[in-house]
């Protein structure tokens, strides 16, 4: 782990999509300055916030065979208080690379919201909860790990979006950290050893100021995942 660097020539391939401003990719930088915007007041814009989210997760294609197909945005209101008031907020919003003690506990806390936020989009009307109304527990959705993770990464940025092309990539340069906790710790020290040159990717790219060091990481293995299924086709 120690010894993996990052290629630029693999960043550099994603150049299109920041030159393209109706491309996707400006979804999640809309997204993370609402959030960003509206989480640093006292009383933020739930429904704003919960619009921005439905429309960043449909333009990255989280609507395409899920229950939310079904759904409007409001469904993640309940998501967006939880991510709101959490208490280790702060925490995942501000990961000290590298500070390898605090690793252990930053994957805790990413569990314990991973788990929240599944739970808000899990039972039907969990709206009402927040109003003081009687609910069912009935299950109804079982919101995947990629869904969650892109949800975390377009509001507190701390982990990447774990969808199919990233765990190729992933696999391709690390086929032996397979295990969720061992892939996040690796994600941490894959930063925390590229650090000045995800620093710099962020100062290079137009609106910068909302990219993470776990965007950048995201984006890297996605290309790489994604050349990876291109070069299976030849």
């Amino acid at each position: 782990m120690n010894d993996v660097i990052m290629d630029e020539k693999i960043i550099e391939k994603y150049n299109p999509f920041w030159k393209d401003e109706n491309s996707n990719e400006y979804s999640y930088v809309y997204m993370r300055k609402v959030f960003l915007e509206e989480d640093a007041k006292i009383c933020p814009d739930y429904d704003k916030i919960a619009l921005y989210l439905y429309a960043y997760l449909a333009s990255w294609g989280m609507l395409r065979n899920s229950f939310l197909a079904s759904k409007n945005y409001k469904v993640f209101i309940p998501v967006i208080i939880r991510l709101h008031t959490f208490h280790h907020k702060k925490e995942l919003m501000n990961v000290e690379y590298g500070n390898r003690e605090k690793y252990d506990i930053y994957i805790l806390y990413i569990k314990e919201i991973s788990d929240l936020i599944s739970e808000a989009l899990m039972y039907e009307n969990d709206y009402c909860k927040f109003s003081g109304c009687e609910v069912s527990n009935k299950t109804i959705n079982k919101p995947t790990r990629t869904l969650v993770s892109k949800i975390i990464l377009g509001t507190y940025g701390c982990i990447p979006a774990f969808d199919s092309k990233f765990e190729i990539g992933w696999k391709t340069e690390f086929p032996k950290i397979r295990k969720y906790d061992e892939i996040l710790k690796g994600i941490f020290c894959f930063i925390n050893n590229n650090i000045n040159m995800i620093d710099k990717e962020c100062r290079r790219i137009k609106c910068g100021e909302y990219y993470t060091p776990a965007r950048i990481v995201d984006i890297y293995f996605w290309i790489k995942g994604k050349c990876g299924v291109e070069e299976e086709k030849k």
